[in-house]
């Protein structure tokens, strides 16, 4: 059995809670769909598909870039919370860069102040898309397979890109 936890996005340890000024976007996300692809005897991928929740918990308003997480850097997987706090994964695999949607890679955008590239967020107004992920986990089986998850509960944590267009943000 597989199962997996999502941990907010923009998770951060209890003790060190950052105030609505230092992160004036609070992430919600929500499994909406899993897929299990065949790799080996070994292991097999986990797709996960995420509806997330992004809330301007902030006293101003924020633009944000409609396609916050269809690019992202890292991915890590920990059997809790307090793990995942400490830093002791399971899954963390080495990414540079990936790109969930590979057929629509982002354009510069729109010169236009604001475009319709992005959502403007009044304070308490959310915005929400959806993105995909994937693990890779092993089956039931004594030995352990460096790189992959096994079996049971486990905490997800992604870091996001805010920011999936060429050049700078302005």
């Amino acid at each position: 059995m597989f199962l997996l936890a999502i941990a907010p996005l923009l998770m951060t340890a209890a003790a060190n809670r950052p105030t609505t000024q230092d992160q004036p976007l609070k992430a919600v996300p929500e499994l909406i769909g899993t897929r299990y692809c065949y790799g080996d005897a070994e292991v097999f991928s986990v797709w996960l598909k995420l509806r997330v929740k992004y809330i301007n918990q902030s006293e101003r308003t924020v633009i944000l870039d409609k396609e916050i997480g269809k690019a992202w850097y890292g991915e890590k997987v920990a059997r809790t919370l307090g793990d995942l706090s400490a830093g002791k994964y399971e899954y963390n695999p080495n990414i540079d860069w990936f790109f969930s949607d590979k057929d629509k890679l982002p354009n510069k955008p729109n010169a236009e102040s604001p475009s319709a590239d992005f959502a403007v967020l009044s304070p308490g107004q959310a915005f929400e898309n959806e993105i995909n992920a994937s693990v890779v986990a092993q089956y039931e089986n004594p030995r352990d397979f460096a790189g992959s998850v096994r079996p049971g509960i486990h905490i997800f944590q992604m870091e996001l890109s805010a920011w999936n267009h060429p050049g700078e943000a302005s």
